[in-house]
């Protein structure tokens, strides 16, 4: 019992936050933009990815639960499990709301409709139904994905002291803007081109992102590749996470 209220106030603390940000969002768009028609759909046309950004913000910062735990004498184990629960309710909700914004638009108006899976995966089956199931499934897919990415991330963070964080943020960000500025030298950018050749690495993408599948006689007006190979893309990758995220879990400690 003291683990599920201890999450399930977690649970209402995100959703607070969420929705205090969405509001946040919401006022600020009344206050600075002209109010019309199509402002508001715009606005709404944005919220899932202001709820995705926000709970991917919230949920990777765990140590303050994990610390709250250790001392209520809630094993890493049981701790690891209720928040991969939390995770996965986390994501399902959020693709939830997004997937009701996007058929609000699908139905409505399609001016509006932004949806990468319309885009690139919709025409893969031959029924309505099945291609809207498979949407929700992919993007529940990917949400999961990126919220045990980036609580993962945060969980391995939390290993290291404030000065060992800051060292490999730094080393980060210089490897970043070393590859963009390197990027702009043709030496480089073909050197580069030519290793992702050799690597095979478009075919590898083409392959797990489904798009190998693509129609190239453009029969149809949107794209119609394969969405299970991404839906397995996803699933795989959220179970190494989930994996990985375990052995962190093991590993943190609570500051002294």
């Amino acid at each position: 019992m003291k683990v599920k209220s201890m999450f399930r106030k977690m649970n209402q603390q995100n959703l607070f936050f969420c929705l205090a940000f969405i509001a946040l969002i919401c006022i600020f768009n009344l206050i600075f933009s002209r109010f019309s028609k199509n402002s508001l759909l715009n606005l709404i046309n944005v919220l899932p990815g202001f709820l995705d950004f926000c709970l991917i913000g919230l949920l990777s910062r765990n140590y303050a639960s994990f610390k709250l735990s250790i001392q209520n004498g809630i094993s890493r184990k049981r701790f690891w499990h209720s928040k991969t629960v939390l995770i996965i309710s986390s994501a399902f909700f959020a693709n939830l709301f997004g997937f009701i914004i996007t058929m609000m638009f699908y139905l409505f108006d399609k001016s509006k409709l932004n949806s990468f899976y319309i885009d690139n995966y919709f025409h893969f089956f031959n029924s309505y139904i099945i291609n809207f199931i498979f949407m929700f499934i992919t993007g529940f897919c990917m949400m999961l994905f990126l919220l045990l990415l980036f609580n993962t991330w945060g969980s391995l963070m939390s290993l290291f002291n404030h000065i060992v964080k800051i060292i490999i943020y730094l080393i980060l960000f210089s490897l970043m803007i070393s590859f963009f500025i390197g990027i702009t030298h043709e030496g480089f950018y073909e050197y580069f081109v030519n290793l992702m050749d050799n690597m095979h690495v478009e075919s590898i993408f083409k392959f797990l992102s489904g798009f190998n599948t693509i129609d190239i006689d453009k029969r149809h007006l949107l794209s119609n590749a394969n969405p299970i190979n991404a839906i397995s893309t996803l699933f795989v990758s959220s179970l190494i996470l989930g994996c990985i995220n375990y052995q962190v879990t093991k590993f943190q400690q609570v500051n002294r």
